[in-house]
């Protein structure tokens, strides 16, 4: 039997490439990177949902895009693009594949902070890091 919190979604899921290009054109984007084969995954889940309600009822954080990507398959061309994506700013590739719910702060496509695993962290500080990130002038 799975438990409950595995089956939470934290945000709208980027499904193709035009959506992942579409999110990083935004000048904030907090993405969630979710797996649906780790534990550290579905625990981060209810911290990262926490997190997003937060951020939401923020006015300063009014224009925050807050996107999930699924990384369960680790491979096809969503997968592909966020890989050289990341690589080309020398950027933590291993946020796709470590399967613990890592999140990233991107300011006009340049990620600018990250954690990799939500649970642990936490939501408050999730929440004091999109403070930082998302008033830093890009």
């Amino acid at each position: 039997m799975t438990s409950s919190f595995a089956k939470v979604i934290s945000a709208e899921s980027i499904t193709s490439l035009e959506e992942l290009q579409d999110a990083l054109k935004r000048d904030k984007l907090i993405m969630h990177f979710d797996v649906d084969w780790a534990i550290q995954a579905f625990q981060s889940r209810p911290v990262i949902v926490a997190f997003k309600e937060v951020i939401e009822r923020d006015e300063r954080h009014h224009d925050v895009l807050f996107r999930r990507l699924d990384c369960t398959a680790q491979e096809g061309p969503l997968w592909d693009a966020v890989k050289n994506w990341l690589h080309e700013q020398d950027a933590d590739v291993s946020l796709m594949f470590s399967g613990y719910g890592a999140v990233a702060w991107i300011r006009s496509g340049e990620v600018v902070s990250a954690v990799h695993w939500a649970a642990q962290v936490g939501a408050d500080q999730l929440v004091e890091k999109t403070h930082i990130a998302m008033t830093l002038k890009p």
